[in-house]
Order: C-alpha cells, then sequence, then structure tokens
C-alpha cells in the first residue's frame, strides 16, 4: 500500500511538472522583490506579483501569515497580468512586521511562496 500511495506521489510531481514546462500559469516577477514597506511613502507600499496566464484561467490569490490564518485577497489589476497587496488585513489595517505565505490558484493550479513585510 506504501508502495502505491508512494508512485501516486511521484506521478503527480512529474505530471504536474510536465504540465508547468508546458506553458501552464506561473509567476515571472515579483516586485519590489519580496520584501517591501508598506508605510505610506509612496516607496515600496506594495507588492506586484506578475504572472503568465497563457490560458486564461481565472485566477485567485490570497494571503495568510505563518499560522495559516487568512490575511487578505491579493487584488487582480485588470490592465496587467499581475496580482497586488498593500499590506493589509481584510479590514484595511496595516499588518505587522513579519512574513507572510501567498497562495494563487489558477485553474487546477495553486502557486505558493512568501513575502516579507519590513516596517
Amino acid at each position: 500500500m506504501k508502495r502505491i500511495i508512494i508512485l501516486i506521489c511521484i506521478f503527480e510531481l512529474i505530471f504536474s511538472s510536465l504540465l508547468f514546462s508546458q506553458g501552464s500559469f506561473s509567476v515571472i516577477n515579483i516586485e519590489p522583490s519580496i520584501i517591501f514597506t508598506p508605510n505610506g511613502d509612496n516607496h515600496n507600499d506594495e507588492i506586484i506579483l506578475y504572472y503568465e496566464n497563457p490560458y486564461s484561467s481565472p485566477i485567485a490569490g490570497r494571503i495568510y501569515d505563518l499560522f495559516g490564518r487568512f490575511v487578505n485577497d491579493l487584488d487582480k489589476n485588470e490592465e496587467e497580468e499581475c496580482l497586488i497587496w498593500d499590506g493589509k488585513d481584510i479590514n484595511g489595517r496595516k499588518v505587522n512586521a513579519g512574513i507572510y505565505i501567498y497562495q494563487i490558484e489558477c485553474g487546477n493550479k495553486i502557486v505558493k511562496g512568501f513575502v516579507i513585510v519590513a516596517r
């Protein structure tokens, strides 16, 4: 039974990497970098995640803290293929400095990464 589960996991890894290499959704750039300072000085006040979505699949992004608690949704820019977070929680309050996880869902693919809020 354990061997079957391991084989299924290996198959999923190989299959997902093949999909990724064939032009599926991917995050291609993060600006300013993974570290940003949302302090209202109009310099590095938001994080922008640029992506490629060759099949125009529906996309949604969320931010979580390190404990897995939902913080806020990423805002989708309709003019460019990017998602934006201004460093605020769902209630519009500035979050504390720290590491936050982003999760982007596009079709059946989920991409995760992290950003750092510095104050």
